[in-house]
């Protein structure tokens, strides 16, 4: 299966692509992961953590950049005169390419390369999916005695969680601390657990939270 990594050359939270990079090597077999070789961004830590993960890479940069050893095309391809409409081949040659294309965006901002990419995606039917810095919350689950990790995710809704943000800062409070006592209060506080379990005031996308 090949995954397309995409997404603006300013996005920082590498963070979020090193665990996606460990669900991937986890949950899946016969991964490729794919990017557009741009030195910054999603692309940039794409790479650094495929590789640090030892899944196999390819990637398609621009062909007025110089071949390497991760390039899928062949080395006449580049070295050309530079020429913005590179990039849109690239992008095209991309989404061809793989199975499946992820779009990391800062705050859901979709900057125009990704945008070109996605665009060729909906008008060949190929399957993507948007992560913003807030969409997911990656919970590690130890078990100390079999010297385990797992990963695991779960959607948060954005609003909310600015909000959290905004507080967390200024009661210092961290997530890691809502999430365990949360949970502690879950599995032995009855009250606290049913109360949980009528809430029923969090919509989003016709889902419920």
């Amino acid at each position: 299966m090949k995954i397309a990594i995409i997404g603006s050359r300013t996005y920082t939270n590498k963070t979020q692509i090193k665990n996606f990079m460990f669900r991937l090597k986890m949950e899946h077999t016969g991964v490729e992961v794919v990017s557009g070789g741009a030195k910054d961004g999603a692309d940039k830590y794409a790479k650094k953590y495929a590789l640090e993960f030892g899944l196999k890479y390819s990637e398609f940069p621009p062909q007025h950049e110089s071949h390497n050893v991760h390039c899928v095309l062949e080395a006449y391809n580049y070295g050309k005169p530079y020429g913005v409409g590179y990039f849109h081949k690239r992008n095209k040659d991309l989404v061809k390419y793989s199975d499946k294309i992820v779009a990391f965006c800062k705050d859901g901002e979709i900057t125009k390369g990704t945008k070109s990419a996605l665009e060729y995606c909906k008008k060949i039917n190929k399957k993507f999916v948007i992560l913003s810095w807030v969409w997911y919350l990656y919970i590690h689950i130890y078990k100390d005695k079999m010297k385990e990790e797992k990963l695991t995710s779960v959607k948060v809704i954005d609003e909310l969680y600015k909000k959290f943000r905004e507080k967390s800062i200024r009661d210092d409070f961290s997530l890691q601390k809502l999430v365990n006592r949360s949970i502690d209060l879950f599995v032995y506080d009855e009250e606290f657990a049913k109360k949980i379990m009528d809430y029923d005031n969090l919509e989003e996308s016709g889902s419920k939270y």
